[in-house]
């Protein structure tokens, strides 16, 4: 998984009759902050990634959770650092081993004006995935949309060890729709983390699917969700009319609705949303 934080930067002054493209040297910094827990590997092909870019970022923070983490740092400075003298590496052992702290102990660390921020899926396995277990032991089913891939499989590792027969279904979207969060495996996206086999059932869901679930969150639960949420409220609800008796189903609302404040998706009519969602990308 991967957001973005952008600090509060100064304007970029351009003189009058100057190319409007800024340099290198004149675009706002940004750092590459990654929480990871056993994922070595995993780990250095990221910040590979990241130092290839047109501009690389100006600075490489990780905050490690594993046991051997001072082995891991000592691996990615001897790839990577010699060949990036310019880049700022930071390499720390997490103070917990906890998704949330580590983001915000990799944030205190971070001094660039944006912040990329890379969060290894297998923290998933720890903190939501306990998370869960702490609040209702015994789920029978655990929903969520099928972006990166890490929600899903970190969530399914774990709660398979306590509960072998929970059912793993994710929310894919249609081929050839684009929903902000979820992407479909029919389009050729295949995240490296994605292991099929951990997942009982994919369920497709549409763009008008997703929307009605949203506005049956806001208006049946005061829940102001985003359209890839919808979609996962959608999947649910059919995997709840599917079953035979009671069962506790759980689903990951990833996705706010404060992002698509200006797109109308609470009160324009279905049909005259449908036919704009056709014509971006919402998921």
């Amino acid at each position: 998984m991967s957001s973005v934080i952008e600090r509060d930067t100064p304007p970029v002054l351009r003189s009058s009759g100057q190319p409007s493209i800024e340099s290198p040297s004149a675009l706002p910094s940004w750092a590459l902050v990654i929480s990871t827990y056993n994922r070595k590997d995993v780990l250095l092909r990221c910040i590979n990634t990241a130092l290839t870019q047109t501009v690389p970022p100006a600075e490489v923070i990780v905050v490690d959770a594993s046991a051997d983490w001072e082995a891991n740092r000592e691996q990615v400075e001897r790839a990577v650092a010699p060949s990036h003298p310019r880049v700022k590496f930071e390499y720390r052992e997490a103070r917990q081993k906890r998704l949330p702290a580590q983001r915000n102990q990799g944030i205190e660390l971070a001094t660039a004006d944006v912040l990329f921020m890379i969060d290894d899926d297998s923290l998933m396995y720890p903190d939501c995935a306990e998370e869960i277990l702490r609040v209702l032991p015994e789920v029978d089913v655990f929903v969520a949309g099928l972006g990166t891939g890490g929600t899903l499989m970190g969530c399914a590792r774990r709660l398979r060890r306590d509960r072998p027969d929970v059912q793993i279904v994710a929310a894919e979207p249609l081929p050839g729709e684009g929903i902000d969060g979820l992407r479909s495996l029919e389009d050729g996206y295949t995240p490296e983390i994605i292991d099929l086999s951990l997942l009982d059932r994919k369920l497709l869901v549409s763009n008008e699917e997703s929307v009605r679930g949203l506005r049956a969150l806001v208006r049946e639960e005061g829940l102001f969700a985003g359209v890839s949420s919808g979609g996962v409220v959608h999947a649910a609800m059919r995997v709840a009319r599917e079953l035979d008796g009671p069962a506790n189903i759980v689903m990951v609302l990833a996705d706010g609705g404060w992002k698509y404040l200006s797109a109308g998706l609470w009160d324009t009519p279905e049909d005259e949303l449908a036919e704009r969602m056709e014509q971006g990308i919402w998921w």
